[in-house]
């Protein structure tokens, strides 16, 4: 028996980071929807291609 937590849902286990991952990626996503037609927050050219490259470094 593991001393970590973890939470179940339909009898399979999930570690809390798991609902932190997807919880960070919810917030991302809605701040994204709500910056992109304002322009602050542009996915094109070479802001796209360093944040692809500065999240496969981190993976990496």
């Amino acid at each position: 028996m593991s001393l970590f937590p973890v939470i179940v849902i339909f009898g399979l286990s999930f570690p809390p980071i798991f609902f932190e991952l997807l919880l960070s990626l919810a917030i991302f996503w809605l701040v994204h929807r709500l910056l992109v037609p304002t322009g602050i927050y542009d996915l094109s050219g070479t802001q796209h291609c360093l944040i692809r490259r500065s999240i496969a470094a981190f993976f990496i």
